[in-house]
């Protein structure tokens, strides 16, 4: 008998039928440290691709544009990284081990498939600045300079909101709603159903 999970992916084949007709933004919301995220981000490219040539994944990580480029080198068949980005090792959730494995599965589809799935990285001040303004420029950038390709982005649930919100009597604008003002832009949020994940060392 196939788990939830299982049930719940398969549903992921029939993601163009919810999608606006050529999204430019993909937002997957996630709680940092899951080790699901991962895996899920693979199943939706998997989706994604039986219809988009060419797909960028968007990963929130802060790390320089030199480790950046050492990753993305590999992805497109380079050679393998002698030395992590310090962010893989204590990235306070938003790198967990599956991470690994996904830019192994994207390095091989893109070895069968001419380079069909890039990446970026849309948190690279390396100042702690986390403001959704800053979070939105970056991928806008990135999107300015691959405007055919779709984005699917994995980021924490907070910024993948895609409307303006109060908290605490004051207006919140996240990420996507930023985004949504000039690109067309849909919103996934994951549901876990139970258990733990660490962030930044706590429960």
């Amino acid at each position: 008998m196939a788990s939830m999970i299982e049930i719940e992916l398969k549903k992921l084949r029939n993601i163009w039928n919810f999608l606006p007709p050529k999204p430019d933004f993909i937002i997957v919301g996630e709680m940092h440290g899951s080790q699901q995220n991962a895996p899920l981000i693979e199943k939706f490219a998997q989706a994604l691709l039986t219809q988009a040539p060419h797909i960028t994944i968007a990963f929130e990580w802060t790390i320089s544009d030199t480790e950046f480029d050492v990753i993305r080198n590999y992805i497109h068949e380079g050679t393998v990284p002698e030395k992590l980005p310090i962010f893989f090792l204590d990235s306070d959730g938003r790198v967990t081990c599956e991470h690994f494995d996904l830019l192994k599965w994207i390095r091989s589809y893109n070895m069968e498939h001419d380079g069909s799935i890039d990446i970026c990285a849309f948190d690279t001040s390396l100042d702690n600045g986390d403001s959704e303004q800053m979070l939105a420029n970056a991928l806008l950038s990135s999107k300015a300079r691959n405007p055919g390709a779709l984005f699917l982005v994995e980021t924490g649930n907070m910024h993948a909101r895609n409307v303006v919100y109060t908290s605490n009597d004051e207006e919140c604008v996240p990420m996507a709603a930023i985004l949504k003002e000039t690109n067309s832009v849909f919103s996934v949020f994951v549901k876990y159903l139970a258990g733990k994940v660490l962030v930044e060392g706590t429960p």
